[in-house]
């Protein structure tokens, strides 16, 4: 490939970068943090998880002024849990 051709390449992926550069900066402030499901025993002798079936719950694990904290939700509200964690991330860090 000749330099011409290189150099119009790294052109429009400069202009691309300009254009994620601009919507990056046009979002919210992120953080730092995971959503992963967390499972664990309850120690109730009779149940389930006795036998393997552990308990499910989504948990969110973010740092906040240099602190780990985690946020797990009830099972109402574990349908949009996803949704929830994004919204509390977003006003957490506003």
């Amino acid at each position: 490939m000749d330099i011409s051709k290189r150099r119009q390449q790294i052109y429009l992926l400069y202009r691309q970068m300009g254009a994620c550069l601009k919507i990056l900066l046009s979002r919210p402030p992120m953080g730092r943090g995971i959503v992963y499901e967390l499972k664990r025993k309850c120690g109730n002798p009779n149940c389930r998880c006795t036998r393997g079936e552990l308990h499910r719950s989504p948990c969110l694990s973010y740092y906040i002024g240099g602190e780990k904290r985690k946020l797990t939700t009830v099972k109402e509200h574990q349908a949009n849990t996803k949704y929830n964690f994004y919204l509390f991330f977003y006003l957490t860090l506003r």
